[in-house]
Parts: structure tokens; C-alpha cells; sequence
């Protein structure tokens, strides 16, 4: 998960099972607002094995997420969300 001070934006990786009961709580849970779903794809190998969270001030990464919030972006249209979050994640656990 990342937290850029103004958005969140997670990659929730784990059993499909258990993901879908995760969503589901999420959505469920007053203290989460406008939850956006931007993809989910059956990957195998976790991307991020060893990654928690992470708080970066950067306005290029700002902005990268808040596009993938924006209206235009449906949930089942959004083609290559992979690679538009991916950099963004790996870039964060750079820092």
C-alpha cells in the first residue's frame, strides 16, 4: 500500500478467496471512501513478497494515481493497469 498524503493505493495480492472477502469488508467499512477497483488479473508469483507500505510526497506519483482515479477509468475497461501501477509501486520501494 502506498499513501501519497492525498491518496492510497493499494495492490492486494493473496488468494483469490481471500481477496474477494477483503473487498468486500473494505467496501464495507465507513472509514474507506471512494474505493476505486482498477484491475485484477490471477499473476502467480507475488510482485511484492516483501513489501508493507509506504508514504511518498512525490507529485509525479501524485498525479500518476489520481489519473488512475479519475471517471474515465472503468473497473472492467482499464487495459494494462498492470503496467501503469507496477512502476509506480516499485519506484515508491525504491525510495
Amino acid at each position: 500500500m502506498l499513501f501519497t498524503g492525498a491518496h492510497f493505493l493499494g495492490i492486494l495480492e493473496g488468494a483469490e478467496w481471500d481477496l474477494a472477502n477483503l473487498w468486500q469488508k473494505l467496501a464495507r467499512d465507513e472509514r474507506h471512501r471512494d474505493l476505486r477497483r482498477i484491475g485484477d488479473v490471477l499473476c502467480g508469483d507475488r510482485w511484492f513478497p516483501t513489501w508493507m507500505m509506504s508514504r511518498m510526497d512525490d507529485a509525479v506519483v501524485g498525479a500518476q494515481i489520481q489519473s488512475l482515479r479519475s471517471p474515465e477509468v472503468r473497473i472492467a475497461a482499464v487495459e494494462g493497469w498492470e503496467e501503469a501501477t507496477r512502476p509506480i509501486m516499485l519506484h515508491a520501494g525504491a525510495v
